[in-house]
């Protein structure tokens, strides 16, 4: 996996010393890209803001690329930063899976999930996830994407997300599980059009 971030950038700049890169750096730059911003970054990592800019700073150098660029309130990734992005999440998933494999705890776990849906869903959704999450998972962090395709599941398979959730009415039967509605019920099956009903296509783990 690592071998594939190398060769992702061995044709566009001069050979990067892969044995020298401190991979902890690789961490930092995950959680800059899940929440664009160095404060919550720190937060979520333990780290001071000054110690995660200057992990930027090294990695920087390493990779001979700006990566993110203040906008704003947070920063903006570089064309180059987005490529690496999903294989470099990739493999810290993985590795996390097999250094660490175990039960989810939601009180101690600190991850970021990147959710894709229409802004009418986040509307409906979002703050009574935001509540629960803040009761049961306070340090988890979600950042939401907009949701622009009828079939999100390639962009699942990129990294792009973790999770979206949608209205795929007459789309494969296959792609996604239900959602429950409120009171417990199942919803309609996706394969009866005009349903309203909201389907989740997610990420499988890595084993």
């Amino acid at each position: 996996m690592m071998d594939t971030i190398h060769k992702r950038y061995s044709l566009s700049m001069k050979p990067v010393n892969f044995r020298q890169l401190d991979l902890n750096l690789l961490r930092v730059f995950d959680e800059v890209m899940a929440e664009r911003n160095l404060t919550r970054a720190a937060d979520n990592l333990a780290m001071t803001q000054p110690a995660v800019s200057n992990a930027l700073r090294r990695l920087r150098e390493a990779l001979q690329d700006d990566l993110v660029r203040r906008n704003g309130y947070g920063v903006e990734p570089t064309a180059k930063a987005l490529a690496l992005w999903p294989t470099v999440r990739t493999a810290l998933a993985q590795l996390r899976e097999s250094v660490a494999p175990g039960m989810f705890e939601p009180l101690t776990a600190q991850d970021t999930f990147i959710l894709a849906m229409s802004d009418a869903t986040a509307a409906k959704l979002m703050p009574a996830l935001v509540d629960r999450l803040n009761q049961a998972a306070p340090n988890i962090s979600m950042r939401v994407l907009p949701l622009t395709t009828r079939d999100p599941r390639a962009m699942i398979e990129r990294g792009d997300a973790d999770m979206a959730i949608g209205d795929w009415a007459g789309q494969d039967p296959g792609m996604g599980s239900p959602l429950l509605g409120g009171g417990g019920t199942t919803p309609t099956p996706p394969t009866q059009p005009g349903t309203g009903r909201q389907r989740v296509v997610e990420r499988k783990a890595q084993r």
